[in-house]
């Protein structure tokens, strides 16, 4: 009988664990992307503030340089600030487990979209730069510089973003299932 008990007991047990793994992984899932996105918000407001500046300091592929990088960072501005205000208005801990699985996935095919999407950028600044040097046109090589430099910071970032979110979505998706009382005995149960 004690046996039983103790049996009893554990699968309680095991069968609560899932869903206190599932809220901190949804817990951690979102200071992963507010962090990402306060990272990208600082980069993008330094290249702002450095590519106005180096607009006015300078001349030839510099300037266009600093133009460029200004330009870029007001898309990374725009899209970190709409990240960030739509993640605090609505949290993954409002979610049910199956929209949370979903918004993980969700974030992970999205990164890893423009991790590819990075090495574009890439090649199209080295495009630019060797044109540029080909025409001794300063603003395609300034321009070249800043698309190479921006495309690998953000191929670095989400690539990075991309690992710790699927990272994130493989502990959510482990923790939908589990063992649970349910009303006819023990069984495995999946959570939505």
């Amino acid at each position: 009988m004690r046996v039983l008990i103790l049996l009893f007991v554990c699968l309680l047990l095991a069968g609560g664990s899932p869903l206190l793994a599932q809220g901190l992984d949804a817990q951690k899932l979102d200071h992963t992307v507010h962090t990402g996105m306060y990272t990208l918000l600082g980069w993008s407001v330094l290249n702002l503030g450095t590519g106005l500046y180096g607009n006015c300091a300078f001349d030839g592929k510099r300037k266009y340089f600093s133009q460029m990088n200004a330009g870029w960072n007001l898309v990374n501005l725009g899209i970190a600030t709409g990240s960030l205000l739509y993640f605090h208005s609505h949290p993954l801990m409002g979610l049910s487990a199956a929209e949370q699985l979903d918004r993980a996935e969700s974030l992970t095919r999205t990164f890893l979209f423009n991790g590819g999407l990075d090495f574009g950028y890439m090649a199209a600044g080295a495009f630019l730069l060797e044109r540029g040097k080909r025409l001794e046109n300063s603003r395609l090589q300034g321009f070249g510089n800043a698309l190479m430099l921006q495309g690998a910071f953000l191929c670095v970032f989400d690539l990075i973003m991309y690992m710790q979110v699927n990272e994130q979505y493989k502990l959510l998706k482990g923790a939908m299932l589990g063992l649970a009382p349910t009303p006819s005995g023990v069984g495995f149960v999946l959570k939505f």
